[in-house]
Parts: structure tokens; sequence; C-alpha cells
């Protein structure tokens, strides 16, 4: 099962800023893949983006995932369910 953040993460890893993203999870075969310098070759490669996302989000809490995030300067935010209300 994808841990919290994992979804909200991979979201913005497949569409939005890959350097800083890949930076961010500390992987750099997946900052320096050519294949990823796309969203559509990211998009083309979802399940490897998403192992990465998941193997990164699965030793944090969202709140922590969220600090690390916006302290690289990618937008971030805690997506809280009803049952962390």
């Amino acid at each position: 099962m994808r841990s919290e953040p994992a979804g909200n993460v991979l979201g913005q890893v497949a569409v939005g800023c890959r350097r800083g993203h890949t930076a961010v999870l500390g992987d750099p075969d997946l900052a320096a893949d050519p294949a990823l310098a796309t969203a559509a070759g990211r998009l083309a490669e979802v399940d490897r983006v998403e192992a990465a996302v998941e193997a990164w989000t699965s030793t944090r809490s969202p709140e922590d995932a969220m600090a690390v995030l916006q302290a690289a300067g990618i937008p971030a935010g805690v997506v809280a369910s009803s049952r962390r209300l």
C-alpha cells in the first residue's frame, strides 16, 4: 500500500520539476536519466518513479516529507485525510 504522501509526491514528480524532486529523492541515476527529462518520459516510467517515491516516503512522516520538499524549494503540503483530523 502506498504511504500517504507518496501519491501526492508522485504526481509532482511525474509532471513537475524533475531535477529538484529527484535530487530530494537522493537517486542520482533517476536525476540523470534523459528518459525522465520530459513529463511524457516520466509518465512512461511511472512505475520506476513511483517506486523511488515510495521508498523515499516510507521512512518519513507526511510532515517530514513536506518540510524536506519545502526546504529544497519545492511547493509541498500535507493532505490530511479525515482519519488524521
